[in-house]
């Protein structure tokens, strides 16, 4: 049976919205079922370089709208130019201590996760919620370090007077103004305080990164995985969307998609900077190779996860036509399951380089039909399923991995148990 690719909803790592213009009208033959290759959804925009609080009238540690091309919101942060480091140490009323020189922070601590993302569980000091696509709470919580400087600082006089900041000083929790003098220590300690634009940015992130994440901290989307799927759910062309989820994402979910976006930059340059079509389709080529590859755990925090083999990914994809539908069939399918769906899209990028609509479609569809050079990757994809299917060719044998196992043909009234390579009675 000839295979025909008739949908696209964009590659995993896509950074695009049109993602090289890859889609195109109903191509089935009057015969033929609808075993279309349908590329993977965008899962978060892997470039997205985010989290930081949202603009809230805060000049520091403000945010610029992302790059819409790259849909990128990029750290454009502000140095502060409220220093809490000239304060008195023991001034009335009460104000953190005295900035101290201390040794630099390293540029990439490491926090305590759990091994697994589903493993994360709830945080006792908040109320997390994994509903994404929900308007993040406005304002942060009274006497958080978050509220100082969102909020209370905010309102203080332009410049802002000690007399204001210490006020607003004085009505953090402990736990507020642990995280506000250590956030300013560190600016201070790693001379971040004097720098401004591009240059402040660089040594926030080379060294107070996880100051920065515990002071701003969300208590909406607790694991990455509930940050990725607010994030998939921004409207093209938002830019307010995707700040609110960082906003709304506690720490373990900001350092979660920090360290997922590192390894995606050390893996693929051309992602850092890329603002043309062929370079955007450079990136998600090479973002959906790492994803499965050198990235694999780093990316596999922040995905859902299911139970669903790539055999029955496909079925579930095939009778989708938009992207919600497909997003659902992804979410419930196993992190291995999804790296065997890519490999067919990433070997017929490799045969179709360049191409977009109808010539795209013409050469995938020829890689994965006959003796294509794709073939064998469709067919390892089909042939991951639960137990021998329709998919499997009635001389196969059924094994662990689906056909191809040791079982052989079974008699009349059994079937193949794929997970134990035996027959069993129907």
């Amino acid at each position: 049976m000839t295979r025909e690719i008739t949908l696209s909803f964009g590659l995993l790592a896509c950074l695009s919205t049109s993602c090289g213009g890859k889609s195109a009208p109903d191509a089935h033959g009057p015969d033929t079922r609808a075993d279309a290759i349908i590329i993977v959804p965008d899962q978060g925009k892997p470039a997205d370089k985010g989290p930081g609080p949202s603009d809230q009238g805060v000049e520091a540690f403000d945010f610029a709208p992302a790059d819409e091309a790259l849909s990128d919101p990029a750290l454009e942060l502000e140095t502060l130019d409220m220093a809490l480091s000239d304060l008195p140490a023991e001034p009335e009323p009460e104000v953190g201590p005295e900035i101290q020189d201390i040794a630099p922070v390293d540029p990439m601590p490491e926090p305590e996760i759990p091994d697994q993302a589903s493993d994360q569980g709830a945080d006792p000091k908040t109320e997390a919620t994994s509903d994404p696509g929900q308007d993040v709470p406005v304002g942060p919580k009274t006497g958080t370090c978050k509220w100082f400087y969102e909020v209370c600082a905010a309102q203080c006089p332009d410049p802002p007077t000690v007399l204001c900041l210490s006020n607003c000083f004085s009505q953090l929790s402990e736990d507020g103004k642990a995280q506000q003098t250590a956030l300013e220590d560190c600016l201070s300690s790693n001379s971040c305080l004097a720098l401004t634009g591009q240059a402040f940015e660089d040594c926030l992130e080379a060294h107070c990164l996880d100051q920065y994440f515990k002071c701003f901290a969300g208590d909406k989307y607790y694991t990455c995985v509930d940050l990725l799927r607010c994030l998939r759910d921004c409207p093209d062309g938002d830019t307010q969307c995707p700040q609110g989820c960082f906003d709304g994402a506690s720490y373990l979910a900001n350092w979660d998609w920090e360290k997922r976006i590192q390894c995606l930059w050390a893996q693929c340059p051309i992602c850092k900077t890329a603002s043309t079509k062929a370079e955007e389709e450079q990136c998600s080529s090479c973002a959906n190779t790492a994803a499965f590859g050198a990235c694999a755990v780093e990316f596999q925090r922040c995905e859902p996860a299911g139970n669903k083999r790539c055999g029955e990914l496909w079925d579930c994809v095939q009778a989708c036509n938009d992207d919600p539908c497909a997003y659902g069939c992804l979410d419930a399918a196993t992190f291995v399951g999804k790296a065997k769906h890519q490999a067919v899209y990433a070997c017929i990028d490799a045969q179709c380089p360049g191409l977009v609509g109808q010539a795209w479609l013409d050469c995938a569809n020829n890689t994965i039909n006959g003796s294509g050079p794709c073939v064998p990757a469709l067919q390892t994809c089909l042939n991951d399923q639960e137990g021998c299917t329709t998919h499997c060719a009635p001389v196969n044998g059924c094994g662990a991995d689906g056909c191809g196992g040791t079982c052989g043909l079974c008699g009349p009234g059994t079937d193949c148990d794929g997970k134990t390579a035996t027959c069993i009675p129907h």
